[in-house]
């Protein structure tokens, strides 16, 4: 009898603690520069007085390093307020510092407990126009490439190019697209590094002076690509955006290639 009542004693224990591991709660599949970043406990950390208030982070660690301040949204759910934008392409892993305790003064588990990856630099889209025109020509058709921070023609160029079943390529010409060309709303667009500390948006008015007074300045985010020379006939060619190509900044680079098919010719 004795031996199940310790047996139980213990189970009981290892319950008890197993309820207040803390989670991980990312808003978007990947961290963002925008994105809520929020830990949640299965017990209180926090007195009400302190809720909704910004305080220093003693609680989290995170490697890499990101700097940051916490904010209580509920007693058991700490908001982590990033002081700079996440680096792209990095795996921030999420440890809880030594000797933190929850609001009952019980010892919250120090060390690791998860680990979740910021956005990639990477196409958003790739399109061409009039693809269902009479005139439209595979062989020739310019395409836009949009990507999610700012990319240059230059040096993107090496990474572009496009490709056929049986291995033929024909390198792409790039230049840098236009306002006019991308149709986006120049005022809507912001670099990774300045996502996160956006200014109001501005009204439909001031979107449309915006965008009427610029139509022929560069688009920081996208590129257009046409075949160096018309592309022969082949099996199922291919735009190739590759691995490896960097941002504006080289600060980070894609980290996969992407593919869109044109078709066989």
């Amino acid at each position: 009898m004795k031996t199940l009542c310790t047996a139980l004693a213990a189970i009981l224990a290892l319950a008890l603690s197993s309820t207040a591991a803390p989670r991980l709660l990312v808003s978007t599949p990947s961290i963002t520069p925008e994105c809520d970043i929020q830990v949640i406990f299965d017990v209180p950390v926090t007195a009400p007085a302190g809720l909704g208030k910004s305080v220093p982070n003693n609680l989290l660690e995170l490697s890499p390093a990101l700097p940051g301040k916490l904010i209580w949204k509920a007693q058991n759910i700490a908001q982590f307020m990033p002081d700079q934008v996440p680096t792209m392409g990095t795996t921030y892993r999420f440890s809880i510092a030594p000797d933190q305790h929850h609001l009952d003064a019980s010892p919250i588990p120090a060390g690791y407990f998860a680990s979740c990856a910021s956005e990639p630099l990477q196409v958003k889209s790739a399109t061409t126009q009039n693809r269902w025109s009479p005139e439209f020509s595979p062989a020739t058709a310019e395409w836009l490439i949009v990507f999610n921070d700012d990319v240059t023609a230059a040096t993107a160029a090496p990474f572009v190019a496009f490709v056929s079943k049986s291995g033929q390529q024909v390198a792409a010409k790039l230049v840098q697209a236009t306002v006019a060309r991308t149709g986006q709303d120049p005022s809507s667009y912001h670099s990774w590094a300045e996502r996160g500390h956006q200014p109001a948006l501005p009204t439909p008015a001031a979107a449309a002076a915006a965008a009427a007074a610029a139509p022929d300045a560069p688009a920081p985010n996208a590129i257009v690509a046409t075949p160096l020379t018309p592309l022969p006939p082949a099996e199922e060619w291919n735009l190739i955006v590759k691995k490896g190509l960097p941002n504006k900044s080289a600060s980070t680079r894609a980290l996969a290639d992407s593919s869109y098919q044109l078709g066989t010719i």
